[in-house]
């Protein structure tokens, strides 16, 4: 699902289009005001379905309605693969392999999460994106379960589903919110300019992260660093990621 995702929906749809079909491709678009999806839809062949909600980050819509369009796929296809607007799926035998020989209902795959380091300059979207970027670190909570052959019900943020399922270590979700700090610092302020920003997931702090601006931006981004182990990307990843 996204909104006004200038910069990421291009990538995800570039990297998506190299392993399946693109007309079964799907995108909700929760209100976009920008250019973003008449842009993308001047590159790439996919599916729009529109989606009217009044609040933005509504945590218990956005599950549900993710849940519902997957029962809803799932009526049409054998496997649904899901990942937000910032979530590359890989594995080096390719997702196509991946969803071909799947012997469970669903797999759950290893998350990490790219960061831009302070002497690389901004991406270039047009380029491969990981050799652009050197480090990485692991991060437990995006070990989530999108590849399925049934329907999953899952917590808000979709780090675990029910039913629990089996983890494939060669996986790997790549999350990309990070990979460029000017990407990340726009994106925050943008959003806490939405005027149907929900009141209930300000009230109870679900998802701060997505609304720190200015000196609070800077330092939650430090703490990233001191938070978790950075780690170089491996050589042989970046060289075999397709987008």
């Amino acid at each position: 699902m996204v909104r006004d995702e200038s910069n990421f929906l291009d990538i995800w749809l570039r990297h998506y289009q190299t392993v399946l079909p693109q007309a079964d491709l799907v995108v909700l678009d929760h209100l976009t005001s920008d250019d973003s999806i008449k842009h993308a839809a001047q590159v790439h062949n996919f599916q729009v379905k529109p989606v009217n909600h009044p609040a933005y980050d509504d945590f218990g819509w956005y599950t549900e309605r993710i849940e519902a369009e997957q029962r809803e796929l799932l009526n049409d296809y054998d496997v649904v693969v899901f990942a937000e607007s910032d979530e590359l799926l890989w594995h080096p035998d390719g997702l196509s392999a991946v969803v071909s020989r799947l012997k469970h209902d669903a797999i759950r795959a290893v998350g990490w999460q790219v960061i831009e380091q302070p002497d690389e300059p901004p991406v270039v979207v047009d380029r491969t994106l990981l050799p652009q970027r050197s480090t990485w670190f692991r991060r437990p909570t995006f070990d989530k379960t999108l590849i399925t052959t049934v329907p999953l019900k899952y917590s808000h943020g979709f780090h675990h589903a029910e039913p629990e399922q089996p983890r494939d270590d060669d996986l790997l979700l790549i999350h990309l919110h990070t990979i460029d700090k000017r990407w990340a610092r726009e994106k925050k302020r943008r959003i806490v300019t939405y005027a149907d920003y929900d009141q209930q997931t300000k009230q109870t702090n679900l998802g701060w992260h997505n609304r720190v601006v200015d000196d609070e931006f800077d330092r939650w981004w430090s703490n990233l660093e001191l938070q978790f182990r950075m780690e170089p990307i491996p050589q042989a990843i970046s060289d075999a990621f397709p987008t």
